[in-house]
């Protein structure tokens, strides 16, 4: 459990690792997150907001029954509409109790504001990072306080490297949308290039055959791999940002081995699944919602796998577009519509 040393490169390959039962890759993602215990172990659960809110899975790295279950009790008692807005993603580690009672805060006065307060007194101490789409399905990584002593509840996460542990979201929620498909194949139907572990291309289809395309997920491949060898002990911070999630904000690099036991990697069709914004392209959907739901401009690069620059550019045209002046007018007008999916 805590014997681990800190890892995020783990959790990132625990997150691409192919299993089908969501009960063992939970408790594989929780296993991958042992080196970050702070005292409570580690929990890793998915939740589906509907008409109720919903924990469909659990994943235990040495939590207590106590904390594994109040967990729960308090997000399932959240409404849907309140749900949407504690399981947005983050891009950092945060203290729950504190997260909620902002949310309190921004739904003064009103009902869902007695349920975050409520949430935030039931809710064990503990740090957490969320992945997904508040909208679809959502993943949380916790990491209860256990029982060490504590000054305050709203500590921040006492890890150093607390930093690389919050760039794992976008790898969690990237992995949690692939979930949604077949066992990965390299003729799954949403493959779309093969390649070796050195960046040979060996096959390449649809959009990934373009020259720009082809180019940029040898370099991708290239940097993960770079990023699983020693500069993962090295600077593990570096080694995180070599690996991003998506490639040119649509496909995931995941390991597939095959019967001979050759290991090639395949980049799979994974866009981010936008809604709305009518009026924007695809590409600018993407970054609008993203940083509608608060990311910052480099986070959002991060997890789409494009230069800073083309960030900036398409959120400048998507802003032009829906006739906003500042990243806190976008924030006003299409915050509720990016956790609500409309």
């Amino acid at each position: 459990m805590g014997a681990r040393r800190p890892d995020p490169l783990r959790l990132v390959e625990a997150a691409y690792c192919w299993e089908p039962d969501e009960q063992r890759w939970l408790d594989g993602v929780a296993e991958a997150a042992g080196g970050y215990d702070v005292g409570g172990g580690a929990l890793a659960f998915t939740v589906h907001v509907g008409e109720r809110t919903h924990v469909q899975h659990v994943g235990d790295n040495g939590a207590t029954t106590s904390d594994r279950e109040a967990v729960q009790r308090a997000t399932e008692s959240f409404p849907p509409a309140l749900a949407r807005h504690v399981y947005a993603p983050t891009e950092f580690v945060g203290n729950c109790a504190h997260r909620l009672l902002r949310l309190a805060r921004m739904f003064d006065g009103s009902a869902l504001a007695q349920a975050a307060a409520a949430g935030s007194r039931a809710i064990p101490p503990l740090w957490a990072i969320i992945a997904g789409n508040p909208a679809r399905r959502s993943l949380m990584l916790c990491f209860p306080r256990g029982r060490q002593p504590t000054d305050s509840p709203h500590d921040p996460f006492p890890h150093a490297d607390a930093r690389s542990l919050g760039l794992v979201g976008a790898h969690l929620g990237a992995a949690l949308r692939l979930r949604g498909a077949v066992r990965p194949s390299a003729d799954d139907g949403t493959t779309e290039a093969v390649l070796t572990s050195n960046g040979k291309l060996l096959h390449a289809t649809g959009a990934a055959a373009t020259e720009q395309a082809r180019t940029s997920l040898i370099d991708a491949v290239v940097s993960s791999e770079r990023a699983r060898g020693r500069m993962r002990r090295d600077s593990p911070e570096e080694a995180m940002l070599a690996w991003t999630s998506l490639v040119q904000g649509r496909w995931t690099i995941i390991d597939s081995i095959e019967r001979d036991g050759k290991r090639l990697l395949l980049a799979r069709r994974n866009p981010v699944h936008s809604v709305g914004l009518l009026d924007l392209t695809p590409d600018e959907r993407d970054v609008a919602w993203l940083a509608a739901l608060g990311h910052s401009y480099k986070y959002i690069a991060y997890e789409l796998g494009h230069p800073l620059s083309t960030v900036a550019s398409r959120l400048r045209r998507a802003m032009r577009k829906l006739r906003v002046r500042s990243r806190t007018e976008l924030l006003q007008k299409l915050g509720t519509a990016a956790v609500d999916g409309v």
